[in-house]
């Protein structure tokens, strides 16, 4: 038989209760075939009806447009294989929802507010970030402390646009009438019911997982009510921007208060990646766009938190795009290798660019180059503005072997040593 691919779903009648059967799907592309997936489900035991009354089970396809494409491309890339156990797990659940369903009808009860925080789509699959779906279809038994009413956020103007989402500085109706500028990062105009579930992963990971900490990017809360819009999520507002733009913007005004506030950030960005390695989240991106600056000065790690597969693909090749002058050498093929101490030695280049005042690393040295140097033992030269302490800092994050990189802990433990704690000094400045 053939299934249409706008089909949802396919009805297979005829069958027998308390039978086991197996279901073999193949995706066709012209004159060729995928390999099979295979579906083996059994039928329940409908009491009180009779044999000819039994319809047949409806088997939930989700080979919808979008997961037909991609299967498709996937297929011909030679990646299908790596998706079949998800299909065939989450395939096999809606079989068992249905046929429950079916069993059940008089007594179900529709549950609203699980629905609108859970999603199912094989579009994307457990392929090294499995924080996608652990965190986009947690349901939670009642409204939690974070989520906003759609009525209390007015989204004032759009600040930025990504490949997943537009940011817009937002206004948040508080306490007593007050309100708070936020940021909002709302899904692009023609998101996808995927697209839903990974903003919902990323809401449900930075409300259960993150904690709050001073160098952290706060996450304030998530309007969740907001069908045309979709789920998204709202972050403190940190007027200064991103820091890379921020350095660039004092070449040609250093004073020493710009050199102190330098070392200032890197001591905010080792006590924020500090914290998040004590919550086992390992960042993957860290680099100097993905810091941001408060009206204060103070630095905030932002960028992480769980990604789809393909926010990380090339548009053009389909493949892994891998931010490789930020990498660790475990970490050039595949951000799937990434660990904590690989940040560490992400946050070795952080360092560079703060002292190089936002340059991109490895001046001179293709991308496709990098690699190759710093197997061969390369390592950037001190930065104009870095101080003896901090490029040796850089350097012992730049160890080959990750066991030989310092730890965030030990890290902040080096940094708070060179300050003192005089009553002259900013409170960060004091030992912890």
């Amino acid at each position: 038989m053939h299934v249409h691919k706008d089909s949802e779903y396919y009805t297979l009648g005829n069958l027998d209760p308390e039978t086991t059967y197996t279901a073999q799907f193949v995706v066709e592309y012209g004159d060729e075939k995928s390999d099979p997936v295979k579906i083996t489900f059994t039928t329940g035991e409908y009491e009180g009806l009779s044999a000819g009354a039994i319809a047949g089970i409806t088997i939930v396809m989700l080979i919808l447009v979008g997961l037909l494409i991609a299967g498709i491309v996937l297929w011909r890339t030679g990646k299908l294989n790596r998706y079949k156990e998800s299909i065939y797990g989450q395939i096999q659940r809606r079989i068992t929802r249905r046929r429950r369903s079916n069993t059940y009808n008089n007594s179900r009860e529709v549950n609203k507010h699980q629905e609108r925080k859970s999603f199912a789509n094989l579009a994307y699959s457990d392929v090294g970030d499995e924080d996608v779906y652990l965190y986009g279809q947690m349901v939670f038994n009642e409204n939690q402390a974070w989520e906003v009413h759609h009525g209390k956020v007015s989204l004032v103007e759009k600040i930025a646009s990504g490949r997943f989402a537009d940011v817009f500085k937002a206004s948040q109706n508080c306490k007593k009438n007050n309100r708070k500028i936020v940021v909002a990062k709302v899904l692009k105009e023609s998101h996808t019911e995927l697209d839903e579930l990974v903003m919902n992963a990323k809401i449900n990971f930075f409300a259960t997982k993150t904690g709050s900490h001073a160098n952290v990017i706060e996450f304030v809360g998530a309007v969740l009510d907001n069908k045309p819009l979709g789920p998204f999520m709202l972050l403190e507002l940190c007027e200064a921007g991103v820091m890379r733009t921020w350095l660039q913007n004092r070449r040609t005004m250093m004073t020493d208060s710009v050199v102190d506030t330098l070392f200032r950030m890197t001591f905010d960005i080792a006590k924020g990646m500090d914290y998040l390695a004590s919550k086992q989240i390992i960042h993957r991106h860290l680099a100097a766009r993905n810091i941001l600056l408060a009206s204060s000065l103070e630095a905030k790690v932002a960028g992480f938190g769980p990604t789809r597969e393909t926010e990380q693909q090339d548009g053009d090749t389909g493949k892994e795009k891998v931010p490789i002058k930020w990498m660790a050498p475990e970490c050039m093929t595949s951000l799937k290798d990434a660990t904590m101490q690989s940040d560490v030695w992400s946050y070795g280049i952080v360092l560079w660019e703060i002292f190089s005042l936002g340059d991109t690393p490895y001046p001179g040295i293709r991308s496709m180059d990098v690699a190759t140097n710093v197997t061969n033992g390369y390592r950037m030269s001190r930065p104009e503005y870095c101080a003896d302490m901090h490029y040796e800092l850089m350097k012992k994050c730049w160890q080959d072997k990750q066991s030989s990189r310092p730890k965030f802990s030990a890290i902040v433990q080096e940094i708070s040593s060179t300050f003192s704690s005089s009553q002259d000094d900013y409170y960060y400045y004091a030992t912890q």
